[in-house]
């Protein structure tokens, strides 16, 4: 395990280089955020964006915390009229990326996830994805 800074800078460089379709992915992320944004600030698409919502300890001992990352990671793209599929083949996409190919893989708990599938008056294509990394971190000694 890791330590915080260490572990979303990963995140944010292996989500990036990674989902590709010359790595056999579906998608092609033309870019990736590390805070919150909305979909209109995203001008290339698919897109992913993710923030640490909370940092948590699971458990104390004498000399180090093991502690969680709360994350929610969003995905983006754009639909062409009806056709949900870039967004699902993106969730697919991370969902893979996450069990597989992510340097902490080891360390991931993948939980809810929620879809918007926009239309032809709401283009926009919206995937939250919650997961949590665990971590230690341990305690200075004086």
């Amino acid at each position: 395990m890791s330590q915080r800074k260490t572990i979303l800078s990963t995140l944010k460089e292996e989500l990036a280089q990674k989902i590709t379709s010359a790595n056999n992915y579906n998608s092609d992320v033309a870019e990736v955020r590390w805070g919150v944004c909305v979909f209109e600030e995203l001008v290339s698409k698919p897109a992913i964006a993710f923030w640490c919502h909370n940092d948590s300890t699971v458990g104390q001992f004498a000399d180090r915390d093991d502690r969680e990352l709360n994350i929610y990671v969003y995905g983006f793209a754009d639909t062409d009229g009806y056709n949900t599929d870039a967004i699902h083949d993106l969730l697919d996409d991370v969902l893979y990326f996450l069990n597989n190919d992510f340097t902490y893989k080891e360390d991931v708990y993948i939980g809810d996830v929620v879809v918007y599938e926009g239309g032809v008056s709401d283009p926009a294509l919206v995937f939250e994805l919650q997961i949590k990394i665990k971590y230690e971190r341990f305690i200075a000694q004086l």
